[in-house]
């Protein structure tokens, strides 16, 4: 978004992701447009090096939105 702007405290560079994150047995692995894609390496990152989970929990929801639009039926 334009004029958008974020400012981070506290933020550190996490190191050491890449394409060798990614195990060999992996899905699609083999795949240069899979293995070159940096969000992939790095969730399998996440995924070994802090137990990321696959998907949340399926009782999961999200939290609600005070300024989300209300849902409209018709009938």
């Amino acid at each position: 978004m334009r004029g958008l702007t974020v400012t981070l405290d506290n933020a550190r560079p996490i190191t050491g992701w890449g394409e060798h994150s990614i195990p060999a047995d992996a899905p699609r692995r083999g795949q240069w447009r899979y293995r070159t894609c940096r969000n992939w390496q790095f969730a399998w990152w996440l995924r070994t090096n802090r137990n990321a989970p696959d998907a949340p929990p399926s009782t999961w929801q999200p939290p609600d939105d005070p300024d989300a639009p209300k849902q409209l039926t018709f009938l």
